[in-house]
């Protein structure tokens, strides 16, 4: 029944390894030429040689089925270096063009299924320091026909050489101590069988159970009968077994060591006088770096040199570093931290890397308005430092305005900014077409422009600045303009007549003025009311409904509109006029005698005085009697009734 199972075994494996034979094309100009297969364990392969030399110290990594990265690719032949300690789970699986294999004896230990499937494998020699052969890790190599197991191996583990059908013998050394199950079935062409006296067991199907074997065993029959053995084992279990057999212990006797570019060798000896000659790899290179650091504007070298055989591995030119800047060099206050990014690249346009090319050191704060330098000290391969200097800007000043005016100066005033520990007045000149510096003020929110014309528009703009430790000054940016202007000159009262209940006034024009206001009192050092507004060309002014007899006082001032704003001048001197009483002929006398004319029978308070009447809805005012004062009748003085109403043309005329 067992026999009938692996049979059916046999065929279905065939067949596996038919179909992957068909499909495992890789042309080697298509697989890369250098990688890493372990923590420092690397891999080179020449694709004209198809040669793949693996190197370095440590393991190599373990794989999974159908992961290695050398599944189907057209390596013919590997040499694993000194250093390498093992050769991982998988590693070469698949490899169905590779033809040898060269392994240093710095291996100590070859994974399950490393050379699984390496159906042009003929020979191997395995190194001196192995312990165990792990189970599959020469399954299904057709073509293998020798292989040199060294003294010191202690276990051939579970189908370790299954289906090997060109195996034809095979010598187990002395530190053997199981040979487990299936180790050599189906290993159809094997004949010689030689046993070390220190085999303790071995398993189930270890050998071919169908077909005869010659059994050499070192030790003798009762020796023999101590061995554990399992089924299936052909002439084993039958006992036809050749005792006290001479088994070849060969142990190395000439060497020549290896060196980077070429192999070294071992000759193996046994006391009888057989010998064979094992190949040593070339040894990978021991190499150190001599580094000549890169400066600012001077480019460096790197050169790797091999300590054993001084061949020059690597020579780089390691270029300067010439771009070094801010992401950006100035940025506005806004209360928070500023941290720039850096850009450093060297003369060819790579970036270098921050931390390990460089690194960067920033001063504290980054968050007031001021300079700040930030160092860049290159590390690794360069050397050097170089300062950037990056700077906050005050923010923009805000506030600004007029506080007073006067005819020939105008005193602004602006907000505090954060951090600026001084200003820049800016005043426009026509003449120049452009803003020019009027004065710089520290510590102050305010200034005083003089040696100005009267009446005449300015325009100004506040500049923040930030004055560092080493004196240089850093500029915000100017405010928003401020238009205004100076008080208009102060208007001449040149005179004030009086006739029949009126006054006449004249002054003299002002420049650039937008027009004049007219106010009046009946007592000089009393309070003065607004009489009229006249526009800009009116230089006179008659005002009438005074009362006779009675002394009237005068002033007059200019005003312009600047920006939607009115700026008033002074006042002029006041001038004075007694009211001339109207004479029966129609001429003034100084009585104050009303005339004769019936042209009104209402009764006229006097001008400054008495009672006047407004409606809700009228824009006039008027004295009580008079036939158009209709609806409602509200009493004010003429004062209000004045500033704010027209005169009556019937009551009033």
């Amino acid at each position: 029944m067992i026999k009938r199972i692996e049979k059916n075994l046999l065929l279905f494996s065939l067949v596996s390894v038919l179909f992957f034979s068909i499909q495992l094309t890789v042309i080697a100009s298509d697989f890369a030429v250098t990688g890493k297969c372990g923590e420092n364990v690397y891999w080179n392969y020449n694709n004209e040689t198809y040669e793949l030399t693996i190197s370095g110290s440590g393991d190599t990594y373990d794989y999974q089925f159908g992961e290695s990265p050398f599944d189907k690719v057209n390596i013919k032949s590997v040499i694993i270096q000194e250093g390498v300690t093992s050769i991982g789970e998988y590693l070469f699986e698949h490899s169905i063009y590779l033809e040898k294999i060269i392994i240093a004896d710095s291996v100590s230990k070859i994974g399950k299924g490393a050379f699984e499937l390496c159906t042009e494998l003929s020979e191997i020699i395995l190194p001196d320091n192995l312990k165990y052969i792990e189970e599959d890790t020469f399954n299904y190599c057709t073509k293998l026909n020798s292989v040199y197991i060294p003294n010191g191996v202690i276990g051939i583990l579970d189908r370790a050489f299954y289906y090997c059908p060109s195996l034809k013998s095979i010598c187990i050394p002395n530190s053997v101590k199981r040979i487990e199950s299936h180790a050599f079935n189906y290993c159809g062409s094997l004949i010689d069988i030689m046993i070390s006296a220190g085999v303790e067991y071995i398993g189930l199907c270890a050998f071919e159970s169908y077909s005869p074997r010659n059994v050499y065993y070192s030790g003798s029959k009762s020796e023999w009968e101590t061995i554990i053995v399992d089924k299936y084992n052909g002439n084993i279990n039958n006992g036809k077994v050749v005792y006290n057999a001479h088994i070849h212990q060969h142990s190395a006797y000439s060497v020549i060591e290896s060196t980077c570019s070429n192999f070294g060798s071992k000759e193996y000896f046994c006391s009888c006088g057989d010998s064979f000659i094992k190949i040593t790899p070339t040894k990978s290179h021991s190499t150190e770096m001599i580094i000549s650091k890169a400066k600012l504007n001077l480019n460096g070298n790197l050169v790797e040199k091999c300590m054993r055989c001084e061949e020059i591995i690597k020579n780089e030119k390691i270029y300067s570093p010439t771009i070094i800047k801010l992401s950006t060099s100035e940025c506005k206050y806004n209360g928070k931290v500023r941290t720039p990014s850096i850009v450093v690249k060297d003369s060819k346009g790579s970036k270098l890397k921050k931390d390990t090319d460089y690194k960067v050191s920033y001063p504290e704060g980054r968050k007031l308005p001021g300079k700040y330098v930030i160092n860049v000290t290159f590390i690794g391969n360069y050397e050097g430092e170089k300062d950037l200097i990056f700077s906050i800007l005050p923010k923009i000043t805000t506030g600004v305005k007029a506080k007073t005016q006067t005819t020939y100066s105008i005193t602004l005033t602006w907000s505090k900014t954060t951090g600026a520990t001084g200003y820049r007045v800016y005043k426009y000149s026509p003449s120049k077409g452009k803003y020019v510096v009027k004065a710089s003020v520290k510590d102050i929110t305010t200034y005083k422009v003089s040696g100005l014309k009267a009446g005449t528009t300015y325009k100004f703009k506040i500049k923040p600045y930030v004055k560092n430790d080493d004196d240089t000054v850093i500029w915000g940016s100017a405010s928003s303009v401020l238009t205004t202007a100076t008080k208009p000159a102060t208007p001449k009262l040149k005179l004030a007549t009086a006739s029949s209940g009126k006054a006449t006034l004249n002054w003299a024009d002002v420049s650039s003025e937008s027009g004049y206001q007219i106010y009046y009192s009946t007592s000089k050092s009393g309070n003065y009311e607004k009489m009229k507004s006249v526009s800009t060309d009116t230089l006179k002014y008659t005002t009438s409904k005074l009362t006779a007899g009675k002394t009237y006082y005068f002033k007059v001032r200019a005003y312009i509109k600047v920006d939607g704003k009115v700026i008033y001048g002074d006042f002029s001197d006041v001038k004075s006029v007694i009211i001339k009483k109207a004479t029966s002929s129609g001429s003034s006398n100084s009585s104050g005698s009303s005339s004769n004319s019936s042209s009104s029978s209402s009764s006229k308070p006097e001008i400054g005085g008495g009672t006047y009447y407004i409606t809700n809805t009228g824009k006039k005012y008027h004295v009580s009697g008079c036939r158009t004062l209709r609806g409602s009748k509200i009493a004010v003085s003429y004062e209000y009734a004045s500033r704010n109403y027209e005169p009556c043309g019937v009551c009033l005329n």
